[in-house]
């Protein structure tokens, strides 16, 4: 397996992957995500990963910048995706570990994501880290609002709200 930097030649396969993982009521909606944040991919701001298998495609994963209401530095994971062929095969855990990896050797203070906490649970995401980050949107499910320090460095003693970039600014997918 390798895993690289998402490219614009990479759009379609995300576009399957995504359709493919998720559910109906939802697939369209975040491979629409996925792609718009990997065609708008900036190094700063946020960029996307594929896992390619025997020279195919089978996973994806973006990590996009927060504007905190602070001098914390966080990231949103979201979405990731594998086509259910590969699933369970540890292609998620190698993307997410590579992303977290990135982001630490880059002194991100936070990561955050919106999901699974059994299964971003054995990352290190938890409750009590996300818990002063207040999402731009009510949350359907609250329990799935987790993340993790990155680093060693304060976490805010009140509330601290935060944006996303454009394209996750959408209610529909908080």
């Amino acid at each position: 397996m390798n895993i690289r930097i998402a490219l614009q030649t990479d759009l379609q396969a995300i576009e399957a992957i995504c359709l493919a993982a998720f559910e109906k009521d939802e697939n369209v909606l975040i491979a629409n995500v996925a792609q718009q944040i990997t065609s708008e991919a900036r190094s700063s701001q946020s960029y996307s990963l594929v896992a390619e298998q025997d020279g195919a495609v089978v996973g994806f994963i973006a990590f996009t910048q927060l504007a905190i209401e602070s001098d914390i530095t966080g990231f949103l994971l979201a979405p990731l995706a594998v086509h259910p062929k590969h699933q369970r095969s540890g292609i998620g855990t190698s993307l997410i570990k590579t992303g977290i990896d990135t982001l630490t050797k880059q002194s991100v203070d936070f990561l955050f994501t919106y999901g699974d906490p059994d299964y971003y649970g054995r990352f290190g995401f938890n409750t009590t880290d996300a818990a002063k980050f207040i999402p731009p949107y009510p949350l359907e499910y609250d329990f799935g609002w987790i993340g993790m320090k990155l680093r060693q460095t304060h976490a805010p003693t009140e509330p601290v709200s935060f944006g996303c970039v454009p394209t996750l600014m959408n209610e529909a997918l908080w």
